[in-house]
């Protein structure tokens, strides 16, 4: 974890303007490295900078939050994602999947995904998220189905 520190560090001392990609991994590191002040003082500096996140930077903060125990914090990170505009990845849905869905909850997210209409497509992560809710759940033949 010494290069993510680096990195985290880098940002108290760059002159240079960071962009949403950069900010989305600085959010993750400071997740990574439990470091909860550190993952806040990030969003606010996006924020002063006149960023404005994008769904990657969400992601980013909704998972470090979650893997903080920040559980409320995240679904209302996750919230302000769904009323900001910003277009919806694939991994926000795999979040919505992991974090915040019972399983038949999570099934219909992945029938909507597997749509015609819908603007993304599930990926392999989508059905890692869902196959370990069926396992936490028990349900090892749904599991295999998928």
């Amino acid at each position: 974890f010494h290069e993510i520190e680096k990195l985290c560090t880098m940002r108290k001392e760059s002159v240079v303007k960071y962009d949403t990609f950069i900010y989305a991994l600085l959010l993750r590191a400071h997740g990574h490295l439990n470091d909860l002040s550190g993952l806040q003082a990030t969003w606010d500096h996006m924020q002063k900078a006149g960023v404005t996140p994008d769904a990657p930077c969400f992601n980013s903060m909704i998972t470090s939050l979650w893997h903080l125990n920040q559980t409320d914090s995240a679904r209302e990170m996750y919230d302000k994602l769904l009323s900001s505009g910003a277009q919806l990845t694939i991994s926000s849905y795999n979040i919505k999947i992991g974090f915040f869905l019972k399983l038949p909850e999570a099934l219909a997210v992945l029938n909507e995904l597997r749509a015609d209409s819908s603007p993304v497509r599930p990926t392999i992560s989508t059905y890692n998220v869902l196959m370990r809710h069926c396992a936490n759940e028990g349900d090892y033949d749904l599991a295999l189905k998928l």
